[in-house]
């Protein structure tokens, strides 16, 4: 598909391009938030080859987005990148390869898209298959995979099956792979913040979001394992939201007390991340620090990375957006997800961990 667009970002035209029209046909272009953006652009001097990446999800799904901002910003240094994301902008404060972080709130996925497309040369639609709307040649990978994209969140539930890291599926599937890989996330971390007298780890059971409740590791295994540090003279640090449950009387609490790059501040200086799988333990990676990730229902071939501690007991397929994921209901009716592994096998990883931090 060739855009038949105007390269003067300051037109008055407000409409996208007709070749396009046929995309997602349930779905109405919003002309407000369209020309939101293009005077955010326009007030930047942003020119109309500008780079709009477009993710929406949790946290873990902003830092993913970094590698597809470096490996563009490598191919085309010259060209701004603008991420629209549905919350917490400040992630991107002082990136080094996000020029403009822009808001797009509970505006539907497909909205956002549509709205955007021919506003600026090229519009990517990052998802774990993903594809770029404008003058980029969309790659084999993503043809031949284009399920994946257009049952995307769904299509989460098979992605193992392409025996890659989210972040990799995205380069490849962009044709940007010889630019960046999964090990590029990368987020500024705000270190103006109250120091922990002591060695410690960070800890959360935080899911992030009410489906992903089957990720939730068991009181029982946490007040164990933090015994355990406490023993070990490990201070336990509990980041997350104000929401998240207290994972035990005696840690160091800090939930909903930090921004995003304060926590990303915490994990920087720890002695390293304890915890489920989800926004913390990519925001970990993305700050260069060691994790211990308790993996559940998700899948470790898509979202651990290659020097991530996994721990999981194996004993059940991913059920990532399964028929039963937004019910928070295991598919073989256990309480808790069978994969959760018990607090031991937790405590040899952290200590494998610790151990070679020490070195």
């Amino acid at each position: 598909m060739k855009l038949h667009a105007s390269k003067d970002l300051a037109s008055n035209s407000i409409s996208n391009s007709t070749e396009y029209a046929n995309l997602w046909p349930h779905i109405s272009i919003s002309k407000e938030f369209r020309k939101n953006i293009k005077n955010k652009l326009i007030a930047h001097k942003f020119p109309y080859t500008t780079n709009i990446l477009i993710k929406t999800g949790g946290l873990g799904d902003f830092v993913q987005l970094t590698p597809v901002a470096k490996a563009l910003k490598i191919k085309y240094p010259l060209r701004p990148v603008v991420a629209v994301i549905n919350h917490s902008i400040s992630i991107f404060d002082e990136h080094p390869y996000i020029d403009l972080a822009i808001n797009c709130g509970n505006m539907h996925h497909q909205v956002v898209v549509k709205s955007l497309i021919d506003l600026v040369e090229n519009v990517f639609d990052v998802r774990y298959i993903s594809r770029a709307y404008g003058t980029w040649k969309n790659t084999d990978c993503y043809y031949a995979n284009s399920w994946f994209y257009d049952h995307f969140p769904q299509s989460g539930l098979y992605a193992y099956k392409l025996n890659q890291h989210v972040c990799d599926l995205m380069l490849y599937s962009l044709g940007l792979d010889h630019y960046a890989n999964c090990n590029d996330v990368f987020i500024a971390p705000d270190l103006m913040i109250k120091k922990v007298s002591g060695d410690y780890v960070v800890v959360s059971n935080s899911p992030g979001s009410i489906e992903g409740g089957l990720k939730r590791w068991t009181s029982e295994e946490w007040d164990e394992l933090i015994k355990w540090l406490h023993l070990k003279k490990i201070i336990p640090v509990q980041l997350g939201l104000r929401k998240d449950p207290l994972i035990h009387s005696t840690v160091m609490d800090l939930r909903g007390k930090t921004t995003p790059r304060q926590a990303a501040g915490y994990l920087k200086l720890s002695k390293g991340y304890v915890g489920i799988e989800g926004g913390l333990s990519n925001l970990a990676k993305a700050v260069g620090t060691p994790s211990v990730v308790i993996f559940g229902p998700t899948s470790a071939i898509n979202f651990a990375y290659p020097d991530t501690h996994v721990v999981t007991n194996k004993l059940c397929p991913t059920c990532l957006w399964s028929e039963l994921w937004p019910q928070v209901k295991c598919l073989k009716g256990n309480k808790t997800c069978l994969n959760l592994p018990d607090w031991k096998s937790v405590a040899t990883e952290v200590s494998k961990m610790l151990k070679k931090g020490d070195a």
